[in-house]
């Protein structure tokens, strides 16, 4: 387990991926493997060949709590960062690639209302404190930005929505690699980011 206070920023961030998808953290794109734009040519503006660029919908952020952490489980592929929404209220934020369903790249959010009873150890003890899940019944707004990025470049796409919470997306590339040669197709589903969400 790798894990810092701080996060490093662009080009240090950690990735997430199974090998047949990716992401960097705090990236606006997604790559697939096998999904190339442009001839396999070296000269410009067909070329060279390069990984189609997916826009991610993985790049969360909760706008109104304070980044105090994240973390590499290098044993399970997961990258977690928690935040704080104010003295009671733990956020944590995981992404990972699934290993069994290659296709899939997942971000959850959960979050935590904690509430505070001393607790002593035995007669002689200082009182000390302790952490226990439950709170006062107040509700907390989590604000969540989703920052996709502009379109992608390398593909033409289509977007349906066949349930209000959910986007269908069909992708295919601008230039095939070869002339003459097909263009490669993708399609992917998100669901939609909520806001704002409440904890109580």
């Amino acid at each position: 387990m790798l894990f810092g206070k701080h996060e490093p920023g662009p080009k240090l961030n950690a990735y997430v991926g199974n090998g047949f998808i990716a992401t960097e953290i705090g990236s606006d794109s997604v790559y697939l493997a096998g999904i190339f734009n442009g001839r396999n040519v070296a000269a410009k503006p067909t070329g060279p060949s390069h990984r189609a660029r997916i826009p991610s919908r993985l790049n969360v952020n909760v706008s109104n709590a304070h980044k105090c952490g994240s973390a590499l489980s290098m044993d399970r592929g997961v990258f977690y960062r928690r935040s704080m929404l104010d003295a009671r209220i733990r956020v944590e934020q995981r992404w990972f690639a699934h290993r069994v369903h290659r296709h899939v790249l997942v971000h959850q959010i959960t979050a935590k209302q904690f509430s505070f009873e001393p607790e002593k150890k035995n007669h002689f003890d200082q009182h000390r404190v302790k952490m226990k899940n439950g709170g006062s019944g107040a509700n907390y707004t989590l604000r969540l930005d989703s920052l996709s990025g502009e379109l992608s470049v390398d593909l033409d796409c289509q977007s349906t929505s066949p349930h209000p919470s959910h986007t269908v997306t069909r992708c295919r590339t601008k230039i095939p690699e070869s002339i003459g040669g097909a263009a490669h197709r993708a399609c992917f589903g998100e669901g939609g980011v909520p806001s704002p969400g409440r904890v109580s």
